[in-house]
């Protein structure tokens, strides 16, 4: 049996919540007001990571196949099962694709892309033959990485003036969608 320590799960937990958001402009219409856009999409995340967790805590004993043919029947569940598949894997084809093309992009611009592609499915491909272990290994040897990159991009965000620290408290739902959300609000 394979051992999964706590901070190693935190740090994997850390790096998926990261995973590919910096990749996506979130609430870029939102305007000022992407802040809100992200935050009310963290909670109905949360409401729905809650719907799951009970779930699965109801049937501790079955892997998700197992519980949607049991609560849906054999034929429905084995659609909304390979939905699942169908989804996560089209997730994963496109996260690996965006990954190619901002490594292509930025850092090795000569590089076919196939290349880079499949040097990302080797990786996986290793991680998942080499087991869990070695994978919470590997994220918890990156997390203080990908922290302190993080924290250089801000500090050099707020050295370079482009953050203006004095506007910080700026007034919110001042865009059009916002206003049109308070006509509903009022009605």
């Amino acid at each position: 049996m394979e051992k999964i320590g706590k901070y190693q799960i935190i740090a994997m937990t850390i790096l998926f919540m990261i995973g590919s958001t910096p990749l996506y402009e979130l609430g870029i219409e939102a305007k000022q007001d992407a802040w809100l856009v992200v935050l009310v999409a963290m909670l109905a995340g949360l409401l729905l990571l809650c719907v799951y967790l009970y779930i699965q805590n109801k049937n501790s004993e079955h892997a998700l196949p197992q519980i949607l043919n049991r609560h849906f029947g054999k034929y429905l569940g084995s659609l909304i099962t390979a939905a699942y598949i169908v989804y996560f894997a089209y997730e994963s084809m496109r996260n690996t694709r965006e990954f190619a093309d901002i490594i292509n992009i930025s850092f090795l611009p000569s590089t076919p892309l196939f290349i880079l592609i499949l040097l990302m499915v080797l990786l996986s491909g290793y991680a998942v033959w080499k087991g869990i272990e070695v994978f919470f290994r590997v994220t918890e040897f990156l997390l203080p990485f990908t922290m302190i990159g993080y924290i250089l991009i801000v500090l050099m965000f707020i050295g370079s003036k482009i953050i203006h620290l004095d506007r910080l408290l700026c007034p919110c739902l001042k865009t059009e969608s916002s206003r049109c959300c308070k006509q509903l609000c009022r009605r």
